[in-house]
């Protein structure tokens, strides 16, 4: 034990001076692990317990989802006049993502097939 890194030094207690503690002091080092730990508990309690208030708060507020509905509606209306075809436009793929779709497919074609021939060379 007593050879480890000095990284690790806080690891390993002086004993010695833990040895002269008395026990009404050996009693408070302890109250103050333990006040330590419960605080470090409480912090992160009280962090997440924001975060869960803040996304609730934020999700049932009429006026959050009014603006959300907004600003949807406003882009519908900006791709229709644009004579993109309004919500399809929004949702279907560009020229570059339906050609990669199709090299994908082939590329699954292809490779299924050679599965079947090895199965079957395999077998026989």
């Amino acid at each position: 034990m007593t050879n480890l890194p000095t990284a690790c030094s806080f690891l390993t207690p002086d004993v010695a001076r833990l040895r002269g503690l008395s026990n009404e002091e050996q009693r408070l080092l302890d109250v103050q692990i333990e006040v330590f730990a419960y605080w470090k508990t409480m912090k992160k309690r009280l962090i997440d317990y924001v975060i869960l208030a803040t996304r609730n708060y934020l999700a049932h507020q009429p006026i959050v989802k009014g603006k959300l509905r907004q600003a949807l509606l406003e882009a519908l209306e900006a791709a229709a006049e644009k004579g993109n075809g309004g919500f399809l436009a929004l949702v279907s793929r560009s020229a570059e993502q339906e050609s990669k779709l199709q090299d994908l497919r082939k590329r699954l074609a292809d490779l299924r097939q050679a599965d079947a021939l090895v199965s079957k060379a395999v077998q026989g």
